[in-house]
């Protein structure tokens, strides 16, 4: 029997203890750094796509607003999701002032707080690795009926890589969290080691959209990023632009 974990009071409890830890483990120590950490991931989910300046966009496990803060220069409208309540506290304090942003707790599996087709932009960094894989399948049906026709997703996810070739990389993270049945998935009650994906695994969640680019940009171990777009109503894809500069954003 699977073990359950209330993901809210998990991350609450990692917030309290060492919020920029938990959210980006390599780039804590200093608020300079963190800030840093914020701004080049931004960068890198506008990297090879279009984002109009006017969009109305969601970030899917917003945190305390380490990416948002930077988002909001790009976007229209910005708005966050996140599990944990402790964060959405911490991300409305860090994010006030920034009129064009706004932040909310959700359940940590879907996205019922918004209507239908609201968005034109939906992404996620260094989230859907750490959720169960049905949870992650959930969000991905979830963006599907919230996006805007022709609307754009960008989410990285851990991919499934091996070391030399013969030993599976989330094998050895396993080993070194103590899960001693190394070759599963970590168990539901633990959100922190990331679950790995093959590419095969990606493209079958995400068929319901048109996967537009699968690749690894920064050359991290498992750093894998999708870019997707959800069809238009005829089904005829509209050929919109997709590139676009990296200064598009400041």
């Amino acid at each position: 029997m699977k073990r359950k974990v209330n993901l809210g009071v998990w991350w609450d409890k990692r917030a309290r203890a060492n919020a920029r830890k938990y959210i980006a483990s390599a780039s804590w120590k200093t608020e300079e750094n963190f800030d840093k950490s914020g701004f080049v991931d931004t960068r890198q989910v506008l990297a090879d796509i279009l984002v109009p300046k006017d969009c109305v966009a969601l970030e899917i496990g917003v945190g305390i607003g380490r990416i948002a803060r930077h988002m909001a220069k790009s976007v229209g409208e910005l708005y966050g999701v996140d599990v944990s309540s402790e964060m959405v506290e911490r991300a409305r304090e860090r994010l006030n002032g920034i009129s064009n942003c706004q932040v909310r707790q959700n359940n940590g599996s879907d996205l019922s707080m918004f209507p239908d087709e609201k968005f034109d932009f939906v992404y996620s960094v260094y989230v859907f690795q750490h959720l169960p894989r049905e949870v992650f399948r959930s969000y991905l049906k979830e963006i599907y009926r919230v996006l805007r026709p022709n609307g754009l997703l960008k989410f990285q996810i851990f991919e499934r890589t091996t070391y030399l070739g013969l030993v599976p990389v989330f094998w050895l993270r396993n080993l070194r969290h103590l899960h001693l049945i190394f070759w599963h998935d970590p168990p539901d009650d633990d959100p922190w080691v990331a679950r790995a994906y093959s590419r095969r695994e990606v493209l079958e969640s995400s068929q319901q959209f048109e996967v537009v680019k699968v690749n690894n940009p920064t050359g991290k171990e498992g750093d894998l990023w999708i870019v997707c777009r959800k069809p238009s109503r005829n089904t005829q894809l509209v050929d919109a632009p997709l590139v676009a500069s990296s200064s598009s954003i400041e």
